[in-house]
């Protein structure tokens, strides 16, 4: 009996030992919040981390337009449906390189040089990557630009390692994000009569008189396209510039073959009249369109007046060159601003208590002429000066300059 009693006390201490060996190790792999007192059958199963699905769509380049905006093959409507919107900051990828662009209504939302991916909602729903005053293929080396002499004028090739489809990834980086810079209403541009019901014939075609500084009377104007068809406002330009007897028109948005195609085109009363193609492109440096400027100077100082100047909208390549005559004929920046302002008030609507009316004239008008000028800012500068040494730079000289002058100033 003895015996057994010693064998049963080994054990028992044999089986005491192993448990206060092992019971740290097995209090280690419990977990120490209050859920590990739990019995299996109570404890929570952990819910798994539900990640945000990313809003991101991926597409092609469809098409290089003249100046260098790049069409995507999505469309607006695709990309909306897909939770991007006006306001977002996103991350586009393209050949390799991430841009983080603004998703804007125009390019006019953004500084002069800076991106934008612009949001068509008119019936076009097109998407366009874009530069305000530059050329987003040149930017983005996609492709490089050939004058040809059959229309449309022009061919883009792509650039030696850029093959077709070219794959352009967009994905959010900021919902929102550039919210503030927009207008509070929504800027849009329609081509329908009956929606600018309360404007004048020639306000709806952005067609007015220059008349701020030393310009003589009824001899500057400025407007949309009076034979471009596109905006639906060629009929009331054509009409408002016979009614202001304009015998000079300087064309900046296309070439003569291209404006000669337009449908109509020979029986418009702008068709009988003195006209400069002077085909502008959107960045003022080059030294085309430096030379363009230059010839279009040359062309008012040497052709009868009134003189209409004009693009497609009349809005930022006449801008520029209305806004360079406008500070030779010694106009004040206000005045000049005013101008230009106007056309976003004809076609957009803006109103001048709107916060981004100003931001507008910065991010354009001031900041071109300063640009052009060299200077800081067009605020308080010398703007006649400025001008003068301006044109003297893109090759007028001293002669050409006191012709334009005797041309359309008191």
């Amino acid at each position: 009996m003895k015996k057994y009693i010693v064998r049963f006390m080994a054990v028992l201490i044999v089986i005491m030992a192993a448990v206060s060996i092992l019971h740290p190790i097995m209090t280690a792999n419990r977990k120490t919040d209050p859920q590990s007192e739990e019995t299996p059958a109570e404890q929570k199963e952990e819910t798994p981390e539900v990640q945000e699905e990313e809003t991101a769509a991926v597409t092609s380049v469809r098409e290089i337009k003249k100046h260098g905006n790049t069409v995507l093959e999505m469309k607006t409507s695709e990309f909306m449906d897909k939770g991007f919107d006006f306001g977002d900051i996103v991350t586009v990828t393209i050949l390799g390189t991430d841009y983080e662009i603004p998703v804007c209504h125009s390019y006019s939302d953004v500084a002069e040089g800076q991106l934008a991916m612009v949001f068509d909602n008119s019936e076009k729903d097109d998407v366009t990557l874009a530069v305000n005053y530059g050329s987003f293929a040149d930017y983005a080396r996609i492709a490089e630009k050939e004058i040809i002499e059959e229309e449309p004028g022009f061919v883009w090739h792509y650039l030696e390692g850029v093959a077709e489809p070219v794959e352009v990834a967009v994905r959010m980086k900021e919902a929102g994000g550039y919210s503030d810079h927009f207008s509070q209403s929504d800027l849009h541009r329609t081509n329908v009569r009956s929606d600018y019901a309360d404007l004048t014939d020639e306000e709806y075609a952005n067609f007015r008189e220059i008349t701020c500084g030393q310009l003589k009377e009824h001899m500057l104007y400025r407007s949309s396209s009076p034979i471009d068809p596109s905006l639906n406002r060629n009929k009331e330009t054509d009409q408002a510039s016979e009614k202001a007897g304009i015998r000079s028109f300087i064309n900046l948005a296309e070439g003569a073959v291209t404006a000669a195609s337009y449908e109509g085109f020979d029986d418009t009363y702008y068709a009988s009249c003195n006209i400069l193609y002077a085909d502008l492109g959107y960045a003022w440096s080059s030294a085309d369109n430096e030379e363009k400027i230059a010839n279009v100077m040359r062309f008012i100082a040497d052709q009868p007046g009134p003189y209409l100047i004009h693009c497609k909208e009349g809005k930022d390549r006449t801008g520029f060159v209305i806004a360079i005559l406008e500070c030779l004929a010694g106009a004040s920046e206000e005045e000049i601003v005013e101008d230009y302002m106007v056309t976003f008030i004809n076609f957009f609507r803006l109103e001048k208590s709107d916060p981004v009316y100003e931001s507008t004239a910065d991010n354009n008008i001031r900041s071109s002429l300063a640009k052009a000028f060299g200077i800081d800012s067009v605020k308080g500068a010398d703007l006649k000066k400025e001008a003068e040494s301006y044109l003297k730079r893109i090759g007028l000289s001293d002669q050409e300059l006191s012709d334009l002058k005797k041309a359309i100033l008191k």
